[in-house]
């Protein structure tokens, strides 16, 4: 059997399309390769530098062209797609904080199913044994413990308010131009149409659940201003009964029945917590049996547990590097120290800064 394929054990990775907030991360991020990565300005730089010393091409995957992919593959060139992990940090890479977890992936990426990632195959094909399985059990109540969640805006407190006698389904908002949106749907959506992914969701969640208790909770990157995919108040209230924008998404996890959504990761977090899950689109864990498909993903025959989905996504899958030390860890490690950032006075003051920093130059003329 083919095994997960690690490029840059062989060949030197020349990174490029990583914002400098970043880079301190990236630099840690390959204790295994075979020499220290190089970052880069340019593709083309990188590219040009893979072929002088025969290395590899690691390039942010939203930010790669299907010319640039081309291109590797003429020259053959190994390319490695790089990306946000689950488990990113806390704060949001919106407001230029670094991330934690990051992952590689020589095949596709994790959140574009028209192609077959390193994920996929894993989950398609990789056996998990049962010491594997324990870790993933322990993981698991770890990351529940910890109340754990991708950003880690805040420390949760309050509970939302549900009414005790109707379905709890909560609706998490995605960001609009995502790839993992976008690949949903088989013709491109027009960029000036009045299409709105957020509103189609709401739609679809009020038309399978009608007389259920809906809460939308937009994305954080779409609320900071830096991102698509708002919907106005009024119109998610037409198909949702509350609108939540501030609270943590961990109690609306905690307290919901359900979760209906096209691609989040919110899915992904409720699975961990045993929530139904609900997908419109193709998400890496819906497929295996563990969700309720709107979707065909006939790629995906294999059937997984809960425990082998987290062992291969978040201990096989990704990979980490601890946010204090800057050194390479695990993901048990890193959860200690996720939860030491989220007590920091002195981090959470410094994220208000750099978010309003960030909203500032976006909105500056030249970004229009």
């Amino acid at each position: 059997m083919t095994k997960l394929n690690k490029p840059w054990q062989f060949h030197q990775p020349m990174v490029t399309g990583v914002y400098w907030w970043n880079h301190k991360t990236v630099r840690a991020l390959f204790p295994d390769a075979v020499s220290p990565p190089v970052i880069h300005q340019s593709f083309s730089d990188a590219l040009k530098a893979a072929h002088e010393t025969n290395g590899c091409v690691v390039a942010w995957s939203s930010r790669l062209t299907e010319q640039q992919i081309a291109q590797c593959d003429k020259d053959n060139i190994p390319l490695i797609r790089m990306e946000d992990g689950f488990l990113r940090s806390v704060g949001l890479g919106a407001g230029w904080v670094p991330a934690a977890s990051l992952i590689l992936d020589s095949r596709g990426i994790y959140y574009d199913a028209r192609h077959t990632s390193d994920l996929e195959w894993l989950l398609e094909n990789q056996a998990v044994d049962k010491q594997q399985i324990k870790r993933a059990q322990d993981l698991r109540k770890k990351i529940i413990r910890a109340r754990l969640s991708k950003y880690n805006l805040k420390q949760p407190d309050t509970m939302p308010s549900w009414p005790s006698d109707r379905l709890k389904v909560l609706v998490p908002g995605q960001v609009a131009d995502d790839a993992s949106v976008l690949s949903v749907f088989d013709e491109p959506i027009n960029s000036e149409s009045d299409f709105n992914v957020n509103l189609e969701l709401l739609k679809k969640a009020r038309k399978n659940n009608p007389d259920a208790y809906i809460i939308f909770k937009p994305h954080p990157d779409v609320l900071s201003g830096l991102r698509k995919g708002q919907v106005h108040r009024q119109q998610a209230l037409n198909y949702a009964d509350q609108v939540i924008c501030n609270q943590d998404i961990i109690p609306l996890l905690e307290s919901c029945d359900k979760v209906e959504t096209f691609s989040s990761l919110t899915g992904f977090e409720a699975l961990l917590r045993d929530k139904q899950v609900t997908v419109h689109g193709k998400p890496f864990y819906a497929g295996w049996g563990l969700t309720r498909d709107m979707t065909a993903l006939a790629s995906r025959t294999r059937k997984r547990s809960v425990d082998e989905l987290v062992y291969l996504t978040l201990i096989e899958y990704s990979r980490y590097v601890d946010p204090l030390s800057f050194k390479p860890c695990e993901a048990e490690d890193l959860i200690i120290s996720l939860e030491k950032l989220r007590q920091s006075r002195y981090l959470k003051f410094k994220n208000r800064l750099l978010l309003q920093l960030a909203r500032t130059i976006e909105s500056l003329p030249f970004n229009k």
